[in-house]
């Protein structure tokens, strides 16, 4: 399976080292190390599933986007969103996905 890292920073940088060559991209915003800034910019051809280790704040709008268009996701916890609406959103998009 190919894997994009969403996040490069410890837990990202454990992800990675674990994933080895299944590890087809990284995405990070502020670590210039990172292939990409956004997860938008990742080509969708080029990865099966994210392994988000990003701060709660991006989290919702990165695992909406990577469910919507079908992709797996692994998130590290804990998961906030600001309302109930947010996890019931993401809740049909991933059995819809």
């Amino acid at each position: 399976m190919k894997v994009a890292i969403v996040g490069l920073g410890v837990q990202g940088q454990k992800r990675k080292r674990v994933s080895g060559a299944e590890c087809v991209a990284t995405v990070d915003p502020l670590n210039p190390e990172a292939d990409y800034k956004t997860v938008q910019e990742l080509p969708l051809d080029s990865f099966d599933a994210a392994l988000c280790c990003i701060p709660d704040d991006p989290k919702f709008e990165s695992l909406d986007y990577l469910l919507a268009h079908k992709k797996h996701v692994l998130v590290e916890k804990p998961l906030y969103v600001s309302n109930k609406s947010q996890i019931e959103k993401l809740e049909v998009l991933a059995r819809r996905n």
